[in-house]
């Protein structure tokens, strides 16, 4: 059976790619939702790092103020923050970046684990533990090379 009679036995109508047709945009399908946009986005979770002390002031909020959640508290704190007298006080920071011995590096990783902090706050309180006047370290002698 050739192409042509199958299509008339099956009455199915081929459509060669050049004459197929176009979408209609401007037909109600293409055309955008005419349904009410909502004006104010759905709420959305925020995760913030906080200390335990903070966390217990919300708690303790939550219970003077009669509210039923922490976030209620939060959007309470807001409401009342005037963020345009805020200043940080925070130091400037930049990156550094060290060269440690595999087994020095390895010891950071694992203690940091085991106390719950980053090794960069590990750094921070070593090197803040430095005393004020240094004393000059000697340093080992450079190994010779051919």
């Amino acid at each position: 059976m050739s192409r042509r009679e199958l299509n008339e036995h099956c009455r199915i109508r081929l459509i060669q790619p050049s004459s197929a047709p176009k979408p209609n945009l401007h037909s109600d399908l293409f055309r955008p939702s005419s349904m009410a946009k909502s004006t104010t986005p759905a709420p959305s979770p925020l995760t913030v790092d906080l200390p335990t002390s903070l966390i217990e002031k919300i708690e303790v909020q939550r219970k003077k103020l009669g509210l039923k959640s922490t976030s209620e508290v939060v959007r309470h704190a807001i409401s009342l923050f005037d963020i345009d007298l805020f200043e940080a006080n925070a130091a400037e920071h930049r990156q550094i970046s060290v060269r440690l011995p595999a087994k020095t590096k390895a010891t950071l990783v694992k203690a940091a684990k085991k106390k719950r902090v980053s090794v960069g706050e590990l750094l921070r309180v070593a090197i803040e533990s430095l005393p004020a006047k240094a004393v000059a370290i000697t340093p080992a002698p450079k190994k010779k090379t051919k």
